[in-house]
Protein backbone atom coordinates (compact mmCIF):
# COMPACT_ATOMS: atom_id res chain seq x y z
CA UNK A 1 0.00 0.00 0.00
CA UNK A 2 1.41 3.39 -0.90
CA UNK A 3 1.37 6.30 1.48
CA UNK A 4 0.29 9.82 0.70
CA UNK A 5 3.33 12.00 -0.05
CA UNK A 6 3.92 15.08 2.03
CA UNK A 7 6.24 18.07 2.18
CA UNK A 8 8.77 18.49 -0.65
CA UNK A 9 7.61 15.27 -2.29
CA UNK A 10 4.29 16.98 -3.05
CA UNK A 11 6.03 19.63 -5.13
CA UNK A 12 8.11 17.04 -6.97
CA UNK A 13 5.04 14.95 -7.79
CA UNK A 14 3.19 17.94 -9.28
CA UNK A 15 4.93 19.46 -12.32
CA UNK A 16 2.58 22.46 -12.15
CA UNK A 17 2.39 23.41 -8.44
CA UNK A 18 -0.50 25.69 -7.51
CA UNK A 19 -1.78 27.21 -4.29
CA UNK A 20 -4.10 24.99 -2.29
CA UNK A 21 -7.10 26.31 -0.46
CA UNK A 22 -7.41 25.96 3.26
CA UNK A 23 -10.33 23.59 2.73
CA UNK A 24 -9.70 20.13 1.35
CA UNK A 25 -13.20 19.96 -0.12
CA UNK A 26 -13.30 20.19 -3.93
CA UNK A 27 -14.97 23.34 -5.31
CA UNK A 28 -17.35 21.28 -7.45
CA UNK A 29 -18.99 17.96 -6.69
CA UNK A 30 -20.19 15.83 -9.60
CA UNK A 31 -22.69 13.01 -9.13
CA UNK A 32 -24.73 10.72 -11.32
CA UNK A 33 -28.25 10.67 -9.87
CA UNK A 34 -31.38 8.81 -10.86
CA UNK A 35 -34.32 11.14 -11.38
CA UNK A 36 -35.98 9.72 -8.26
CA UNK A 37 -32.90 10.73 -6.23
CA UNK A 38 -32.84 14.18 -7.80
CA UNK A 39 -36.50 14.70 -6.89
CA UNK A 40 -36.41 12.97 -3.51
CA UNK A 41 -36.52 16.14 -1.42
CA UNK A 42 -32.76 16.37 -1.14
CA UNK A 43 -33.02 19.63 -3.12
CA UNK A 44 -35.61 22.38 -3.40
CA UNK A 45 -34.80 23.86 -6.78
CA UNK A 46 -35.11 27.62 -6.84
CA UNK A 47 -35.08 29.47 -10.16
CA UNK A 48 -33.29 32.83 -9.90
CA UNK A 49 -35.53 35.73 -10.91
CA UNK A 50 -33.33 36.53 -13.92
CA UNK A 51 -33.36 32.95 -15.25
CA UNK A 52 -34.31 32.72 -18.92
CA UNK A 53 -37.84 31.83 -20.03
CA UNK A 54 -39.02 28.24 -20.35
CA UNK A 55 -38.45 27.77 -24.07
CA UNK A 56 -39.17 24.09 -24.72
CA UNK A 57 -41.99 23.63 -27.22
CA UNK A 58 -44.03 20.58 -28.19
CA UNK A 59 -41.36 19.21 -30.54
CA UNK A 60 -38.83 19.21 -27.67
CA UNK A 61 -41.13 17.64 -25.08
CA UNK A 62 -42.33 15.14 -27.70
CA UNK A 63 -38.76 14.09 -28.48
CA UNK A 64 -38.04 13.62 -24.76
CA UNK A 65 -41.11 11.41 -24.36
CA UNK A 66 -40.41 9.41 -27.53
CA UNK A 67 -36.78 8.79 -26.59
CA UNK A 68 -37.59 7.65 -23.05
CA UNK A 69 -40.43 5.40 -24.27
CA UNK A 70 -38.14 3.89 -26.94
CA UNK A 71 -35.42 3.22 -24.35
CA UNK A 72 -37.94 1.59 -22.01
CA UNK A 73 -39.47 -0.57 -24.73
CA UNK A 74 -36.00 -1.55 -25.90
CA UNK A 75 -35.12 -2.92 -22.47
CA UNK A 76 -32.42 -0.32 -21.77
CA UNK A 77 -30.73 -0.63 -18.39
CA UNK A 78 -30.46 3.16 -18.17
CA UNK A 79 -31.06 6.37 -20.13
CA UNK A 80 -29.08 9.60 -19.79
CA UNK A 81 -31.05 12.85 -19.59
CA UNK A 82 -28.13 15.28 -19.66
CA UNK A 83 -26.74 17.49 -16.95
CA UNK A 84 -27.74 20.21 -14.50
CA UNK A 85 -25.70 22.70 -12.49
CA UNK A 86 -26.72 23.52 -8.92
CA UNK A 87 -25.57 25.89 -6.19
CA UNK A 88 -26.40 24.95 -2.61
CA UNK A 89 -26.90 27.51 0.14
CA UNK A 90 -24.98 25.52 2.74
CA UNK A 91 -28.03 24.91 4.92
CA UNK A 92 -31.26 23.08 4.26
CA UNK A 93 -32.43 21.96 0.84
CA UNK A 94 -32.55 25.39 -0.85
CA UNK A 95 -30.66 25.04 -4.13
CA UNK A 96 -30.28 27.48 -7.02
CA UNK A 97 -30.88 25.83 -10.38
CA UNK A 98 -28.15 27.55 -12.39
CA UNK A 99 -28.37 25.40 -15.53
CA UNK A 100 -30.95 22.75 -16.44
CA UNK A 101 -34.22 24.62 -15.99
CA UNK A 102 -35.69 23.42 -19.30
CA UNK A 103 -35.09 19.78 -18.46
CA UNK A 104 -36.30 19.85 -14.84
CA UNK A 105 -39.43 21.83 -15.57
CA UNK A 106 -40.22 19.44 -18.44
CA UNK A 107 -39.75 16.43 -16.16
CA UNK A 108 -42.06 18.04 -13.59
CA UNK A 109 -44.74 18.51 -16.25
CA UNK A 110 -44.35 14.90 -17.44
CA UNK A 111 -44.65 13.45 -13.92
CA UNK A 112 -47.69 15.66 -13.27
CA UNK A 113 -49.45 14.41 -16.40
CA UNK A 114 -48.65 10.79 -15.49
CA UNK A 115 -49.99 11.46 -11.99
CA UNK A 116 -53.30 12.82 -13.26
CA UNK A 117 -53.76 9.96 -15.74
CA UNK A 118 -53.14 7.37 -13.02
CA UNK A 119 -56.23 5.72 -11.49
CA UNK A 120 -54.51 4.05 -8.53
CA UNK A 121 -54.37 6.30 -5.45
CA UNK A 122 -51.04 4.87 -4.23
CA UNK A 123 -49.42 5.48 -7.61
CA UNK A 124 -50.81 9.01 -7.66
CA UNK A 125 -49.31 9.63 -4.22
CA UNK A 126 -45.93 8.26 -5.28
CA UNK A 127 -45.86 10.44 -8.40
CA UNK A 128 -46.94 13.53 -6.45
CA UNK A 129 -44.06 12.90 -4.03
CA UNK A 130 -41.69 13.51 -6.95
CA UNK A 131 -43.31 16.93 -7.38
CA UNK A 132 -43.86 18.03 -3.78
CA UNK A 133 -43.47 16.99 -0.16
CA UNK A 134 -46.75 15.51 1.10
CA UNK A 135 -48.60 17.61 3.71
CA UNK A 136 -50.67 16.21 6.57
CA UNK A 137 -54.31 17.08 7.16
CA UNK A 138 -53.25 19.09 10.20
CA UNK A 139 -50.72 21.06 8.23
CA UNK A 140 -52.57 23.26 5.79
CA UNK A 141 -49.54 25.21 4.64
CA UNK A 142 -48.61 25.34 0.98
CA UNK A 143 -46.80 22.18 -0.21
CA UNK A 144 -43.03 22.31 -0.52
CA UNK A 145 -42.66 21.87 -4.25
CA UNK A 146 -39.45 20.35 -5.57
CA UNK A 147 -39.26 23.10 -8.18
CA UNK A 148 -39.86 26.64 -6.94
CA UNK A 149 -40.00 28.96 -9.96
CA UNK A 150 -39.89 32.75 -10.02
CA UNK A 151 -42.77 34.48 -8.24
CA UNK A 152 -44.43 35.44 -11.53
CA UNK A 153 -44.73 31.77 -12.54
CA UNK A 154 -45.21 30.17 -9.12
CA UNK A 155 -49.01 30.34 -8.81
CA UNK A 156 -49.55 29.47 -12.47
CA UNK A 157 -47.37 26.37 -12.27
CA UNK A 158 -49.08 25.24 -9.09
CA UNK A 159 -52.57 25.72 -10.55
CA UNK A 160 -51.88 24.04 -13.90
CA UNK A 161 -49.16 21.45 -13.19
CA UNK A 162 -48.04 20.83 -9.63
CA UNK A 163 -51.36 20.51 -7.80
CA UNK A 164 -53.02 17.05 -8.15
CA UNK A 165 -55.60 17.08 -10.92
CA UNK A 166 -54.37 20.40 -12.33
CA UNK A 167 -53.07 19.20 -15.70
CA UNK A 168 -56.60 19.22 -17.10
CA UNK A 169 -57.38 22.72 -15.80
CA UNK A 170 -57.71 25.32 -18.56
CA UNK A 171 -56.15 28.71 -17.71
CA UNK A 172 -58.69 31.40 -16.82
CA UNK A 173 -56.79 33.90 -18.93
CA UNK A 174 -56.94 33.89 -22.69
CA UNK A 175 -53.99 31.79 -23.86
CA UNK A 176 -52.68 34.55 -26.11
CA UNK A 177 -52.40 36.84 -23.07
CA UNK A 178 -50.15 34.36 -21.23
CA UNK A 179 -46.41 34.86 -21.10
CA UNK A 180 -44.17 32.84 -23.40
CA UNK A 181 -43.22 30.55 -20.49
CA UNK A 182 -46.87 30.02 -19.47
CA UNK A 183 -47.92 29.27 -23.05
CA UNK A 184 -45.15 26.70 -23.41
CA UNK A 185 -46.03 25.07 -20.08
CA UNK A 186 -49.68 24.64 -21.08
CA UNK A 187 -48.95 23.56 -24.66
CA UNK A 188 -46.41 20.96 -23.51
CA UNK A 189 -48.70 19.74 -20.75
CA UNK A 190 -51.63 19.31 -23.15
CA UNK A 191 -49.43 17.67 -25.77
CA UNK A 192 -48.09 15.11 -23.28
CA UNK A 193 -51.60 14.35 -22.10
CA UNK A 194 -52.73 13.82 -25.71
CA UNK A 195 -49.75 11.59 -26.52
CA UNK A 196 -50.17 9.48 -23.40
CA UNK A 197 -53.90 8.92 -24.02
CA UNK A 198 -53.71 8.35 -27.78
CA UNK A 199 -53.80 4.56 -27.51
CA UNK A 200 -50.12 4.09 -28.37
CA UNK A 201 -49.33 3.87 -24.65
CA UNK A 202 -51.52 1.61 -22.48
CA UNK A 203 -52.44 2.32 -18.86
CA UNK A 204 -49.98 -0.34 -17.69
CA UNK A 205 -47.24 1.04 -19.93
CA UNK A 206 -47.78 4.54 -18.55
CA UNK A 207 -47.10 3.14 -15.10
CA UNK A 208 -43.99 1.36 -16.38
CA UNK A 209 -42.91 4.63 -17.99
CA UNK A 210 -43.16 6.48 -14.69
CA UNK A 211 -41.03 3.81 -12.98
CA UNK A 212 -38.47 3.75 -15.78
CA UNK A 213 -38.21 7.53 -15.79
CA UNK A 214 -37.74 7.69 -12.02
CA UNK A 215 -35.36 4.77 -11.48
CA UNK A 216 -33.47 4.21 -14.75
CA UNK A 217 -33.11 7.71 -16.15
CA UNK A 218 -30.05 9.58 -14.87
CA UNK A 219 -28.79 13.15 -14.71
CA UNK A 220 -25.21 14.36 -14.26
CA UNK A 221 -25.37 16.85 -11.37
CA UNK A 222 -22.62 19.43 -10.77
CA UNK A 223 -22.94 21.18 -7.40
CA UNK A 224 -21.08 24.15 -5.93
CA UNK A 225 -21.32 25.81 -2.53
CA UNK A 226 -22.89 29.18 -3.23
CA UNK A 227 -24.33 30.75 -6.35
CA UNK A 228 -21.45 33.09 -7.08
CA UNK A 229 -19.06 30.28 -7.92
CA UNK A 230 -21.66 28.43 -10.01
CA UNK A 231 -22.53 31.50 -12.08
CA UNK A 232 -18.84 32.26 -12.52
CA UNK A 233 -18.24 28.74 -13.84
CA UNK A 234 -21.16 29.04 -16.24
CA UNK A 235 -20.01 32.49 -17.38
CA UNK A 236 -16.46 31.30 -18.04
CA UNK A 237 -17.73 28.26 -19.93
CA UNK A 238 -19.96 30.39 -22.17
CA UNK A 239 -17.42 33.17 -22.72
CA UNK A 240 -14.51 30.86 -23.57
CA UNK A 241 -16.49 28.51 -25.78
CA UNK A 242 -15.73 29.06 -29.44
CA UNK A 243 -18.71 29.96 -31.57
CA UNK A 244 -19.67 26.64 -33.09
CA UNK A 245 -20.16 26.51 -36.84
CA UNK A 246 -21.47 23.04 -37.58
CA UNK A 247 -20.91 23.38 -41.32
CA UNK A 248 -17.27 24.45 -40.97
CA UNK A 249 -16.72 21.69 -38.40
CA UNK A 250 -18.22 19.07 -40.74
CA UNK A 251 -16.08 20.25 -43.64
CA UNK A 252 -12.89 20.10 -41.57
CA UNK A 253 -13.80 16.67 -40.16
CA UNK A 254 -14.58 15.10 -43.52
CA UNK A 255 -11.64 16.59 -45.41
CA UNK A 256 -9.35 15.61 -42.54
CA UNK A 257 -9.87 11.88 -43.08
CA UNK A 258 -9.54 11.98 -46.86
CA UNK A 259 -6.29 11.11 -48.64
CA UNK A 260 -4.09 14.17 -49.04
CA UNK A 261 -4.43 14.17 -52.82
CA UNK A 262 -8.26 14.26 -52.53
CA UNK A 263 -8.52 17.29 -50.30
CA UNK A 264 -8.02 20.16 -52.71
CA UNK A 265 -10.61 18.89 -55.20
CA UNK A 266 -13.02 17.96 -52.39
CA UNK A 267 -12.67 21.38 -50.78
CA UNK A 268 -13.56 23.06 -54.09
CA UNK A 269 -16.61 20.81 -54.48
CA UNK A 270 -17.70 21.50 -50.90
CA UNK A 271 -17.44 25.24 -51.50
CA UNK A 272 -19.54 24.84 -54.66
CA UNK A 273 -22.24 23.05 -52.66
CA UNK A 274 -22.18 25.72 -49.99
CA UNK A 275 -22.41 28.41 -52.64
CA UNK A 276 -25.57 26.98 -54.20
CA UNK A 277 -27.21 25.86 -50.94
CA UNK A 278 -25.96 28.13 -48.19
CA UNK A 279 -24.27 26.98 -44.99
CA UNK A 280 -27.30 25.58 -43.12
CA UNK A 281 -28.64 23.51 -46.03
CA UNK A 282 -25.16 22.17 -46.82
CA UNK A 283 -24.90 20.73 -43.34
CA UNK A 284 -28.49 19.48 -43.44
CA UNK A 285 -27.74 17.74 -46.73
CA UNK A 286 -25.13 15.58 -44.98
CA UNK A 287 -27.91 14.29 -42.74
CA UNK A 288 -30.17 13.64 -45.73
CA UNK A 289 -27.40 11.75 -47.52
CA UNK A 290 -26.84 9.62 -44.42
CA UNK A 291 -30.57 8.85 -44.26
CA UNK A 292 -30.69 7.94 -47.94
CA UNK A 293 -27.74 5.59 -47.57
CA UNK A 294 -28.38 3.98 -44.16
CA UNK A 295 -32.20 3.88 -44.24
CA UNK A 296 -32.35 4.11 -40.47
CA UNK A 297 -31.94 6.67 -37.72
CA UNK A 298 -28.50 6.84 -36.16
CA UNK A 299 -27.32 8.20 -32.83
CA UNK A 300 -23.70 8.27 -33.98
CA UNK A 301 -22.14 11.64 -34.88
CA UNK A 302 -23.09 12.65 -38.41
CA UNK A 303 -19.50 13.02 -39.58
CA UNK A 304 -18.60 9.58 -38.22
CA UNK A 305 -21.41 7.91 -40.15
CA UNK A 306 -20.50 9.70 -43.38
CA UNK A 307 -16.83 8.75 -43.05
CA UNK A 308 -17.63 5.09 -42.36
CA UNK A 309 -20.43 4.55 -44.84
CA UNK A 310 -18.69 6.23 -47.75
CA UNK A 311 -15.12 5.18 -46.90
CA UNK A 312 -13.83 8.74 -47.09
CA UNK A 313 -10.36 7.57 -46.10
CA UNK A 314 -10.14 5.96 -49.55
CA UNK A 315 -12.84 7.56 -51.70
CA UNK A 316 -13.30 11.11 -50.43
CA UNK A 317 -13.24 12.82 -53.81
CA UNK A 318 -15.61 10.23 -55.29
CA UNK A 319 -18.10 10.90 -52.49
CA UNK A 320 -18.01 14.62 -53.16
CA UNK A 321 -18.16 14.22 -56.96
CA UNK A 322 -20.68 11.40 -57.32
CA UNK A 323 -22.87 11.68 -54.22
CA UNK A 324 -22.77 15.00 -52.43
CA UNK A 325 -22.65 17.45 -55.36
CA UNK A 326 -25.49 15.78 -57.36
CA UNK A 327 -27.72 15.78 -54.30
CA UNK A 328 -26.78 19.40 -53.60
CA UNK A 329 -27.92 20.37 -57.09
CA UNK A 330 -31.18 18.47 -56.61
CA UNK A 331 -31.79 20.16 -53.27
CA UNK A 332 -31.03 23.56 -54.79
CA UNK A 333 -33.68 22.86 -57.44
CA UNK A 334 -36.39 22.45 -54.80
CA UNK A 335 -35.39 25.36 -52.61
CA UNK A 336 -37.88 27.96 -53.80
CA UNK A 337 -37.95 30.43 -55.37
CA UNK A 338 -35.11 29.87 -57.80
CA UNK A 339 -34.49 29.62 -61.52
CA UNK A 340 -34.14 25.82 -61.43
CA UNK A 341 -37.69 25.49 -60.10
CA UNK A 342 -39.01 26.77 -63.42
CA UNK A 343 -38.44 23.27 -64.80
CA UNK A 344 -40.84 21.80 -62.21
CA UNK A 345 -44.56 21.39 -62.81
CA UNK A 346 -46.63 24.09 -61.02
CA UNK A 347 -48.35 21.53 -58.76
CA UNK A 348 -44.97 20.18 -57.64
CA UNK A 349 -43.76 23.71 -56.93
CA UNK A 350 -46.94 24.39 -54.92
CA UNK A 351 -46.53 21.18 -52.91
CA UNK A 352 -42.88 21.96 -52.12
CA UNK A 353 -43.75 25.53 -51.10
CA UNK A 354 -46.50 24.36 -48.75
CA UNK A 355 -44.25 21.69 -47.19
CA UNK A 356 -41.58 24.30 -46.58
CA UNK A 357 -44.04 26.40 -44.59
CA UNK A 358 -44.39 23.74 -41.89
CA UNK A 359 -41.04 21.91 -42.08
CA UNK A 360 -38.12 22.62 -44.35
CA UNK A 361 -36.14 19.41 -43.79
CA UNK A 362 -38.05 16.25 -42.81
CA UNK A 363 -39.46 15.63 -46.31
CA UNK A 364 -36.24 16.36 -48.20
CA UNK A 365 -34.84 12.77 -48.29
CA UNK A 366 -38.07 11.49 -49.88
CA UNK A 367 -38.07 14.30 -52.43
CA UNK A 368 -34.39 13.75 -53.32
CA UNK A 369 -34.88 10.01 -53.60
CA UNK A 370 -37.86 10.39 -55.91
CA UNK A 371 -35.94 12.85 -58.08
CA UNK A 372 -32.90 10.57 -58.35
CA UNK A 373 -34.84 7.34 -59.01
CA UNK A 374 -38.10 8.32 -60.72
CA UNK A 375 -37.57 11.93 -61.76
CA UNK A 376 -39.89 14.93 -61.77
CA UNK A 377 -41.08 14.05 -65.28
CA UNK A 378 -42.53 10.74 -64.11
CA UNK A 379 -46.34 10.77 -64.72
CA UNK A 380 -46.89 10.05 -61.03
CA UNK A 381 -44.56 12.79 -59.76
CA UNK A 382 -47.29 15.37 -59.14
CA UNK A 383 -49.38 12.87 -57.17
CA UNK A 384 -46.35 11.79 -55.14
CA UNK A 385 -45.46 15.35 -54.14
CA UNK A 386 -49.10 16.17 -53.31
CA UNK A 387 -49.37 13.09 -51.09
CA UNK A 388 -46.00 13.88 -49.48
CA UNK A 389 -47.13 17.43 -48.76
CA UNK A 390 -50.33 16.10 -47.19
CA UNK A 391 -48.35 13.74 -44.97
CA UNK A 392 -45.97 16.48 -43.80
CA UNK A 393 -48.82 18.83 -42.91
CA UNK A 394 -50.94 16.27 -41.09
CA UNK A 395 -47.96 15.00 -39.08
CA UNK A 396 -47.27 18.59 -38.01
CA UNK A 397 -50.87 19.27 -37.05
CA UNK A 398 -51.07 15.95 -35.20
CA UNK A 399 -47.98 16.81 -33.14
CA UNK A 400 -45.96 13.80 -34.29
CA UNK A 401 -42.51 14.01 -32.70
CA UNK A 402 -39.52 14.58 -35.01
CA UNK A 403 -38.09 11.08 -34.55
CA UNK A 404 -41.33 9.41 -35.59
CA UNK A 405 -41.61 11.76 -38.56
CA UNK A 406 -38.09 10.81 -39.64
CA UNK A 407 -38.80 7.10 -39.24
CA UNK A 408 -41.90 7.42 -41.40
CA UNK A 409 -39.94 9.14 -44.17
CA UNK A 410 -37.32 6.36 -43.97
CA UNK A 411 -40.02 3.74 -44.46
CA UNK A 412 -41.32 5.79 -47.40
CA UNK A 413 -37.87 5.65 -49.02
CA UNK A 414 -38.14 1.87 -49.14
CA UNK A 415 -41.59 2.09 -50.71
CA UNK A 416 -40.34 4.43 -53.43
CA UNK A 417 -37.94 1.61 -54.34
CA UNK A 418 -40.44 -1.25 -54.17
CA UNK A 419 -43.95 0.13 -54.89
CA UNK A 420 -44.66 1.38 -58.40
CA UNK A 421 -48.13 2.82 -57.74
CA UNK A 422 -48.07 5.96 -55.57
CA UNK A 423 -51.60 5.24 -54.32
CA UNK A 424 -50.31 1.92 -52.94
CA UNK A 425 -47.54 3.57 -50.88
CA UNK A 426 -48.99 2.98 -47.43
CA UNK A 427 -46.63 5.41 -45.71
CA UNK A 428 -48.33 8.22 -47.64
CA UNK A 429 -51.74 7.23 -46.27
CA UNK A 430 -53.31 9.23 -43.45
CA UNK A 431 -54.58 6.79 -40.86
CA UNK A 432 -56.87 7.59 -37.96
CA UNK A 433 -54.07 8.04 -35.43
CA UNK A 434 -52.83 10.95 -37.58
CA UNK A 435 -56.16 12.28 -38.80
CA UNK A 436 -57.92 12.43 -35.43
CA UNK A 437 -55.33 14.47 -33.47
CA UNK A 438 -54.94 16.78 -36.47
CA UNK A 439 -58.69 17.41 -36.44
CA UNK A 440 -58.57 17.95 -32.68
CA UNK A 441 -55.83 20.57 -33.08
CA UNK A 442 -57.78 22.40 -35.79
CA UNK A 443 -60.94 22.43 -33.64
CA UNK A 444 -59.13 23.50 -30.47
CA UNK A 445 -60.50 26.48 -28.55
CA UNK A 446 -56.87 27.63 -28.29
CA UNK A 447 -56.01 27.15 -31.97
CA UNK A 448 -54.39 30.60 -32.20
CA UNK A 449 -51.85 29.60 -29.54
CA UNK A 450 -50.56 26.75 -31.72
CA UNK A 451 -47.23 27.56 -33.31
CA UNK A 452 -48.54 26.46 -36.71
CA UNK A 453 -51.66 28.68 -36.70
CA UNK A 454 -50.17 31.41 -38.97
CA UNK A 455 -49.21 28.97 -41.73
CA UNK A 456 -52.57 27.19 -41.55
CA UNK A 457 -54.28 30.53 -42.22
CA UNK A 458 -51.93 31.24 -45.12
CA UNK A 459 -52.56 27.79 -46.52
CA UNK A 460 -56.32 28.31 -46.30
CA UNK A 461 -56.11 31.63 -48.09
CA UNK A 462 -54.19 29.96 -50.91
CA UNK A 463 -56.86 27.27 -51.16
CA UNK A 464 -59.45 30.03 -51.38
CA UNK A 465 -57.71 31.64 -54.34
CA UNK A 466 -54.74 33.72 -53.23
CA UNK A 467 -51.53 33.45 -55.24
CA UNK A 468 -49.09 31.25 -53.34
CA UNK A 469 -46.00 33.22 -54.37
CA UNK A 470 -47.49 36.58 -53.41
CA UNK A 471 -48.74 35.23 -50.10
CA UNK A 472 -45.36 33.62 -49.33
CA UNK A 473 -43.57 36.92 -49.83
CA UNK A 474 -46.09 39.19 -48.09
CA UNK A 475 -44.49 40.22 -44.81
CA UNK A 476 -47.26 42.68 -43.92
CA UNK A 477 -49.85 40.05 -43.00
CA UNK A 478 -51.09 39.87 -39.43
CA UNK A 479 -53.60 37.61 -37.69
CA UNK A 480 -56.92 39.27 -36.94
CA UNK A 481 -59.36 38.09 -34.25
CA UNK A 482 -62.74 38.90 -35.78
CA UNK A 483 -64.46 38.68 -32.40
CA UNK A 484 -61.97 40.82 -30.43
CA UNK A 485 -60.04 39.36 -27.54
CA UNK A 486 -61.42 42.02 -25.19
CA UNK A 487 -64.44 43.80 -26.73
CA UNK A 488 -64.88 47.29 -25.22
CA UNK A 489 -67.98 47.62 -23.01
CA UNK A 490 -69.85 49.81 -25.53
CA UNK A 491 -69.59 47.33 -28.40
CA UNK A 492 -72.47 45.26 -29.79
CA UNK A 493 -70.39 42.10 -29.43
CA UNK A 494 -71.72 41.79 -25.89
CA UNK A 495 -75.25 41.13 -27.18
CA UNK A 496 -74.17 37.72 -28.50
CA UNK A 497 -71.14 37.03 -26.30
CA UNK A 498 -72.63 37.89 -22.93
CA UNK A 499 -69.80 36.81 -20.65
CA UNK A 500 -66.05 36.69 -20.54
CA UNK A 501 -66.28 32.88 -20.68
CA UNK A 502 -68.11 33.02 -24.02
CA UNK A 503 -65.55 35.44 -25.45
CA UNK A 504 -62.68 33.27 -24.24
CA UNK A 505 -64.24 30.12 -25.70
CA UNK A 506 -64.47 31.56 -29.21
CA UNK A 507 -61.84 34.25 -29.83
CA UNK A 508 -58.99 31.83 -30.55
CA UNK A 509 -60.97 29.30 -32.57
CA UNK A 510 -59.88 28.74 -36.17
CA UNK A 511 -63.26 30.01 -37.34
CA UNK A 512 -62.73 33.40 -35.66
CA UNK A 513 -59.36 34.12 -37.26
CA UNK A 514 -58.32 35.64 -40.55
CA UNK A 515 -55.40 37.44 -42.17
CA UNK A 516 -55.20 41.18 -42.78
CA UNK A 517 -52.40 43.51 -43.74
CA UNK A 518 -51.14 45.68 -40.92
CA UNK A 519 -53.05 48.71 -42.22
CA UNK A 520 -56.25 46.70 -42.59
CA UNK A 521 -55.84 45.36 -39.07
CA UNK A 522 -55.53 48.90 -37.73
CA UNK A 523 -58.73 49.89 -39.54
CA UNK A 524 -60.63 46.90 -38.15
CA UNK A 525 -59.48 47.29 -34.55
CA UNK A 526 -62.13 46.09 -32.10
CA UNK A 527 -65.01 47.57 -34.10
CA UNK A 528 -68.41 45.91 -34.28
CA UNK A 529 -69.11 43.44 -37.05
CA UNK A 530 -70.79 45.88 -39.45
CA UNK A 531 -67.64 48.06 -39.50
CA UNK A 532 -65.17 45.19 -39.46
CA UNK A 533 -67.08 43.38 -42.21
CA UNK A 534 -66.46 46.26 -44.62
CA UNK A 535 -62.71 46.13 -43.94
CA UNK A 536 -62.66 42.37 -44.54
CA UNK A 537 -64.74 42.64 -47.71
CA UNK A 538 -62.20 45.04 -49.23
CA UNK A 539 -59.13 43.11 -48.06
CA UNK A 540 -56.61 41.78 -50.56
CA UNK A 541 -56.65 38.47 -48.64
CA UNK A 542 -59.14 35.85 -49.88
CA UNK A 543 -59.61 34.39 -46.40
CA UNK A 544 -60.93 37.73 -45.15
CA UNK A 545 -63.14 38.36 -48.16
CA UNK A 546 -64.75 34.96 -47.59
CA UNK A 547 -65.41 35.75 -43.92
CA UNK A 548 -67.11 39.00 -44.93
CA UNK A 549 -69.82 36.98 -46.70
CA UNK A 550 -71.43 36.38 -43.29
CA UNK A 551 -74.27 38.78 -42.47
CA UNK A 552 -73.68 38.33 -38.75
CA UNK A 553 -70.83 37.12 -36.54
CA UNK A 554 -72.10 35.05 -33.67
CA UNK A 555 -71.33 31.72 -32.03
CA UNK A 556 -73.07 29.75 -34.76
CA UNK A 557 -71.06 31.51 -37.49
CA UNK A 558 -67.74 30.82 -35.74
CA UNK A 559 -68.62 27.16 -35.23
CA UNK A 560 -69.75 26.74 -38.82
CA UNK A 561 -66.76 28.57 -40.27
CA UNK A 562 -64.36 26.43 -38.24
CA UNK A 563 -65.83 23.33 -39.83
CA UNK A 564 -65.88 24.87 -43.33
CA UNK A 565 -62.21 25.82 -43.13
CA UNK A 566 -61.26 22.35 -41.89
CA UNK A 567 -63.28 20.89 -44.77
CA UNK A 568 -61.34 23.15 -47.16
CA UNK A 569 -58.05 21.67 -45.97
CA UNK A 570 -59.27 18.09 -45.97
CA UNK A 571 -60.79 18.45 -49.44
CA UNK A 572 -57.45 19.76 -50.73
CA UNK A 573 -55.79 16.73 -49.16
CA UNK A 574 -58.41 14.35 -50.57
CA UNK A 575 -59.23 13.14 -47.08
CA UNK A 576 -62.67 12.19 -45.73
CA UNK A 577 -64.23 14.75 -43.44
Amino acid sequence: MSSTPSGPADALSDPFPHPRSASSDPPVRVELLAVSELLSGRYTFRLPWFQRAYAWQTQHISRLLANVVAAMRGGASHYMLGKVMLATSGTGTDTALVDGQQRLLSLTILFAVLRDLEADANEQEWLQALIADPISDADMTRPAYRLAPQAALSEFLEAHVQCPGSTSVEPEEDRMSLSETEQNVVENRDHLRSELTSGDVSDAERRDLARFLASKCYVVVSTTDGEEQAWEMLRVEEETRLAFNETAYAKASLLGVMPADHRTRSSVLWDECEHILGSADTHALLGHVRTLHMRKRSSAPLETDICRNFALNRAGAAFMEDVFLPHARSLAAIRLPNAAAQALAPKIVAAITKMSWVNDQVWVPAALHWMSTRGVDDPAAELFFRRLERLVWVMRLAGVDPDRQENRIIRLLRQIDTVADVTAMRELDIEGRLRNPALKALRSVSFRAKKFSPVVLRRLSVELGDDIVELSNDETLTIEHILPLSPPPDRLWHQDFRSRAFVKAYTNRLGNLTLLTFDENQQAGSSDWDVKRTVLANSRVALSRQAAEQAQWRIAEIDARTERLIATLFTAWELPF
